[in-house]
């Protein structure tokens, strides 16, 4: 009897998984007008900035003698404009969960990035659709796929934002 209860519980041990659950919406940018009055009060998303997702208090330098370099970033979202910035030593940017993102050293310094996630289970985001269905320059997508702005015209045809 214990060695089927043993062999049950080992069997069944590679179903766990450990994950946040998720939350009710992609991202609440606190309000400073209601934060006061409601706690947990979200800015209109149409309202939303990229200098809600950047913060640069770090820049104050420790013992250290590293020059400045910047570092530009992106965040994708579906029908809607991309937000982009450049972060500057010390500097920091928050990419909600799930929200497709990249970064490009524009610089001619090494650049240091530090990431992590919020959930074992960072989510499940498709590719294809977010950065062909977003606004991203057919310039850059030519020379980071090494495609024509013919075959960018059909993926981002098959893969828009109406697909």
């Amino acid at each position: 009897m214990s060695a089927w209860f043993v062999a049950v519980v080992l069997l069944s041990m590679h179903l766990v998984s450990a994950s946040d659950s998720d939350p009710i919406q992609d991202y609440c940018i606190p309000s400073p007008e209601l934060s006061s009055l409601f706690p947990s009060s979200c800015k209109n998303s149409s309202l939303v900035t990229v200098d809600d997702f950047v913060f640069s208090g770090i820049k104050t330098p420790g013992d250290s003698m590293r020059t400045g370099a910047s570092h530009p970033f992106r965040i994708c979202r579906f029908k809607k404009p991309s937000f982009r910035q450049s972060v500057g030593e010390g500097g920091v940017m928050v990419f909600p969960r799930g929200l497709m993102h990249f970064q490009m050293n524009v610089g001619d310094t090494t650049a240091t990035i530090l990431g992590s996630f919020n959930s074992q289970n960072p989510g499940l985001v498709k590719i294809p659709s977010a950065v062909f269905g977003s606004d991203i320059k057919e310039e850059l997508l030519e020379k980071v796929f090494g495609l024509s702005w013919k075959e960018l015209g059909k993926l981002r045809k098959k893969f828009g934002p109406s697909s």
